[in-house]
């Protein structure tokens, strides 16, 4: 199995705990974040990579804005960082 292969296996697992937890926030922003994020790894598992990671690195930094701004702990702002940085390798790699 290819290192990109498994890096977009980690980067749908990784955004789909994103859209989960925004998801569970229960604001009309949040919820548009979560539909984007289940676009962006639909897309991701298809045939539309680069879109795909485009998408998801926007919505990554979405995600870490409303993280600052809510005032969340530093442990939950990890987990759009981690997403944007392995999105930011893919994108290098090809």
């Amino acid at each position: 199995m290819s290192i990109v292969v498994l890096l977009y296996i980690g980067i749908a697992a990784l955004f789909s705990l994103m859209a989960f937890r925004a998801l569970r926030s229960g604001s009309k922003v949040d919820y548009l974040l979560a539909a984007a994020q289940c676009v962006g790894v639909v897309l991701l598992l298809g045939d539309y990579r680069q879109p795909a990671c485009y998408l998801l690195l926007v919505t990554a930094v979405a995600y870490l804005v409303s993280q600052v701004a809510t005032g969340a702990r530093l442990i939950s702002r990890l987990l759009p960082l981690t997403g944007a940085g392995a999105v930011l390798v893919v994108l290098m790699i090809r």
